[in-house]
């Protein structure tokens, strides 16, 4: 079985995307799906045990017996079924860049540290200089191990944990690769990397990888949270997945909030994808952005690059689109308590736009619509979105008593 190498984060599948786009990466990890060594044995895990970086090879892994799985930096698993049971863990938390070490790592003025990066920018502190960890790695492709947080007693990343399994991923435990907590005037840890591509998805378990928690002296900032995509042929799994920052100290910040991606890959030609929790369709991935349905339900979605897509549907959602963005989908269906905000000189474009529930916009939104069709229940509103307090060219004047706009 071809795998990404342990040794750098990034192997195969990353160079596959960066080359050729998701449709090959989908097929690929299909591919994938079909085999394992003719020699792999079996793994019982029923007590606490660790995994050195490196590549491991079973036909089957159970975690059981609330034992955890310690995976150490960068770890990859190929196995044809992974189980994780109620009260078991596979844990990554800590196992990541040291700190003020990786591609995000916090910095330290040498009176407070801000926390790491890696899916969005570590918590900056109090002063003006006091910048976070930068943005890192890939969303669709995770596969870096979350930096550290500035300051020598900074907290340590979250590890990379990579899992191909040729049937069944079953988790009702918790598979995590947090980002660790800070002391003292540090910063937090960036949480790490879940990468998953399994036939079959099952359980009520978590996937976390958050960003740690900042020192608790001056104001120092939290560890931005990690990233975690999964990739299915079949999803009956209905846990939790989160990527969430780390907690600032007084003035300074938390850490952002991650990217969290499920991507269906039944058909490799016509690929699905479904935002988590958070989710940021960045620049670094744009060649990737190849897919036939983008859904976007509970989710905190921001747009910083442009986006093409035949059908795009968007519920329970808050989305965002940065300057100059332009988001371009065939087809636009807003289902209920859909919320969008677009800068002044970002376009919506679509060739049909269905208002199925209520769909508020904030701001401006420059819509460039062939069809609309709004729904006899539905709501298409701005009420109260334009200009802020004593703002505008018709803005009221207050003297001892408030004049109307």
């Amino acid at each position: 079985m071809r795998t990404v190498n342990s040794t750098n984060g990034g192997g195969f599948v990353r160079n596959a995307f960066l080359a050729f786009g998701i449709q090959l990466v989908a097929a690929w990890v299909l591919g994938a799906l079909l085999c394992v060594s003719a020699n792999a044995q079996d793994l019982l895990v029923d007590a606490d045990t660790s995994f050195p970086p490196g590549t491991y090879d079973y036909e089957t892994v159970t975690v059981t017996n609330n034992a955890t799985l310690t995976v150490e930096g960068v770890v990859i698993i190929n196995a044809a079924t992974v189980t994780v049971g109620v009260g078991a863990s596979i844990s990554g938390n800590g196992e990541g860049y040291s700190a003020e070490a990786g591609p995000g790592a916090g910095l330290h003025d040498a009176d407070q540290g801000s926390g790491g990066g890696h899916g969005g920018v570590g918590g900056p502190t109090s002063k003006v200089a006091g910048f976070g960890g930068i943005v890192n790695d890939s969303g669709l492709v995770p596969v870096e191990m979350g930096s550290g947080g500035g300051g020598a007693n900074g907290g340590t990343g979250g590890g990379a944990l990579t899992l191909n399994v040729t049937g069944t991923f079953t988790n009702n435990g918790v598979v995590s690769v947090d980002g660790g907590n800070a002391l003292g005037t540090d910063g937090g840890g960036a949480g790490g990397s879940i990468y998953v591509a399994a036939d079959t998805l099952e359980g009520d378990g978590v996937l976390q990888s958050n960003g740690g928690n900042s020192g608790t002296v001056e104001n120092c900032g939290g560890g931005a949270g990690g990233r975690i995509a999964v990739y299915f042929v079949t999803n009956n799994w209905v846990g939790a997945a989160s990527a969430i920052g780390g907690t600032g100290r007084n003035l300074g910040y938390p850490g952002d909030t991650g990217t969290i991606a499920f991507v269906d890959i039944t058909d490799p030609l016509n690929v699905i994808f479904n935002a988590g929790a958070t989710w940021r369709f960045e620049e670094a991935d744009a060649v990737d952005y190849d897919f036939s349905v983008i859904n976007l339900f509970n989710s905190t979605v921001v747009f910083e690059t442009d986006v093409a897509v035949p059908a795009m549907n968007i519920g329970d959602a808050s989305v965002t689109a940065l300057s100059g963005v332009t988001v371009t989908p065939a087809t636009l269906t807003a289902n209920t308590n859909a919320v969008m905000d677009f800068a002044p000189d970002a376009v919506l474009a679509a060739d049909d736009f269905v208002v199925v529930g209520d769909f508020t916009w904030q701001g401006d939104l420059s819509l460039d619509v062939v069809n609309l069709s709004i729904a006899a229940a539905s709501t298409l509103a701005a009420d109260g979105k334009g200009y802020a307090l004593e703002e505008g060219p018709g803005a009221g004047v207050y003297s001892t008593v408030g004049s109307g706009g």
